[in-house]
């Protein structure tokens, strides 16, 4: 029995180990978004204005580390708390080393949430009031309405008894809880700020297409890391790692089907192929699937793609007398158009 009790423990321990190693790959991917949305505000600015925006992103990533180790990991409890907040856990106390890993992908989620803000605010912010942004969104909003979706006490996830059976809400990898809730940020952020001075000047593509393209494969790490486990058993008895090829395949399939749509259209309206709406096709694609991305079939996550492909054409035409966004990649439109269709796919 001894040899069996030692040998349960070693399979248990390397489980852990797994889940360790899978969380801090993930983690470590999701940083790249950072550094790809810092190329993507520096690429857009004016020369003068670039180092500005690397500067921002590095103080917002080490702020938003700091505010989601002290407050944000224990508001968004996802084992614990209430039906609106978590309260363990403060500045790390009492998580457990087999937590760690978790706790780090997070972190460095809290990150890329910022680095998203921050380039829709490029030229038209100081860095004070940025980091004011930063320590109220990831230190507090962001983990809240996480623990709502992803904690087992929190009301969207405890959902509410029909006639029908329970109601619940379902969020894969961050629709609600990241892309909506920072599209409503930017949404509010710029439309309160002036227009930017000079747009376009000594403007770099090509820097904003290949921070473009490592915040694509940022977007990856992120669907798949929200898993949160792959070395156990879901409800239906199914391996729950298995859910991972079929979250990167549904990303890849979203974010191909928005990419192909920008250019094709992009191409019969305008006659010239567009590579930053290529880029940011592909974005929104990876976008749109995130509220079924462990759920949907692959054909699904394509037709999703295409939905998000055409709410972005659409947003770029409306943007243009409503705000002064960038990047055109203000997620708020393709996520509310998108997340509400994928979930009636689900």
């Amino acid at each position: 029995m001894s040899g069996l009790t030692a040998a349960s423990d070693a399979v248990v321990s390397l489980m852990q180990s797994v889940n360790q190693l899978y969380f801090t790959i993930c983690g470590i991917l999701v940083l790249f978004g950072v550094l790809g949305c810092a190329m993507m505000e520096s690429g857009i600015s004016r020369s003068k204005n670039s180092l500005v925006g690397i500067t921002k992103n590095i103080a917002a990533l080490a702020l938003s580390v700091c505010l989601y180790w002290l407050f944000g990991a224990a508001f968004s409890d996802f084992s614990g708390g209430n039906r609106f907040i978590g309260y363990s856990h403060f500045a790390g106390h009492g998580i457990e080393s087999r937590e760690y890993g978790e706790v780090f992908f997070f972190c460095t989620v809290g990150g890329l949430i910022i680095a998203f803000v921050s380039r829709a605010f490029c030229e038209r912010i100081n860095i004070i009031a940025h980091l004011i942004i930063c320590g109220v969104l990831s230190g507090v909003v962001w983990p809240i309405v996480a623990h709502w979706i992803w904690s087992t006490n929190g009301w969207l996830a405890v959902g509410t008894q029909t006639d029908n059976g329970k109601a619940s809400f379902m969020d894969d990898a961050g629709s609600c809880c990241i892309h909506i809730v920072v599209g409503v940020v930017i949404l509010v952020g710029t439309r309160m700020c002036d227009q930017r001075f000079k747009k376009g000047v000594n403007s770099s593509l090509i820097i904003t297409s290949v921070g473009g393209i490592m915040t694509i494969i940022s977007i990856f790490a992120l669907h798949i890391g929200c898993r949160r486990s792959i070395s156990s058993t879901d409800d239906a008895g199914k391996a729950e790692g298995f859910e991972i090829g079929i979250a990167a395949l549904n990303t890849l399939a979203g974010g191909t089907a928005g990419c192909g749509t920008v250019l094709i259209v992009g191409r019969l309206y305008k006659q010239k192929w567009d590579v930053l709406g290529g880029v940011n096709g592909f974005l929104v694609g990876q976008i749109s699937v995130a509220a079924g991305v462990f759920h949907f079939y692959p054909g699904v996550a394509f037709c999703v793609g295409v939905l998000g492909g055409f709410s972005y054409l659409l947003w770029v035409q409306f943007s243009k007398i409503l705000i002064d966004d960038p990047l055109k990649l203000l997620p708020f439109i393709s996520e509310v158009v998108c997340g509400v269709s994928s979930r009636l796919l689900l």
